[in-house]
C-alpha cells in the first residue's frame, strides 16, 4: 500500500512562530530555516494563521516606520486553508491551484497542527508518480 504524501509529511512535523513575535523575527526565522512560510500559533499552541515571505513584502509597501517591530499577527492570513492526513497529493494540488496558495498546514482530528505541505512537496510527489507510471508502461510495452 502506498503511503500518502500528507501522512509522510505529518511525520516530519513543522516549524511554527508565535503570533506575538515581531515581523523582524519572522523575516530572520524564514531566512535562517530557508522556508517560504510558517504556521502561526497562539500561546496555547493553537493554529491561528499562516504567514509567508509574500505577506512580509506585500505589507512592507504600506508600512509605517516601525513595521519590523509589529507583531506577526498583524500580517498573517487568519483564514487558513488546512488539510488532513488522509488528503492526497492530487487534493493538495487542486487546493493550492484553486486558492492560489503554496503552503497548507496539516491538522489532526483534534484540530492540532501536525505538519505542513508545500507546493514543492506536491510537485515532487507528482513527478515521482508520473515516473513510476512511465516505468510501468515501458515494462508493459517491452514484455
Amino acid at each position: 500500500m502506498t503511503v500518502r504524501l500528507v501522512e509522510t509529511l505529518a511525520k516530519r512535523g513543522c516549524l511554527t512562530i508565535s503570533e506575538d513575535q515581531t515581523i523582524e523575527t519572522l523575516a530572520r526565522f524564514l531566512t535562517e530555516h530557508k522556508i517560504g512560510a510558517v504556521p502561526v500559533i497562539d500561546k496555547d499552541g493553537q493554529l491561528t494563521g499562516i504567514v509567508s515571505e509574500r505577506d512580509v513584502v506585500r505589507h512592507m509597501a504600506a508600512a509605517e516606520a516601525n513595521y519590523l517591530q509589529q507583531p506577526v499577527a498583524s500580517i498573517m492570513t487568519k483564514q487558513v486553508v488546512t488539510c488532513q492526513i488522509t488528503d492526497s497529493a492530487s487534493d493538495m494540488m487542486a487546493a493550492m491551484t484553486n486558492k492560489k496558495i503554496r503552503h497548507i498546514p496539516i491538522i489532526d482530528d483534534e484540530k492540532q497542527l501536525i505538519g505542513i505541505v508545500s507546493i514543492g512537496d506536491v510537485v515532487s510527489r507528482m513527478i515521482e508518480k508520473y515516473q513510476a507510471e512511465t516505468e510501468m508502461m515501458r515494462f508493459y510495452i517491452n514484455s
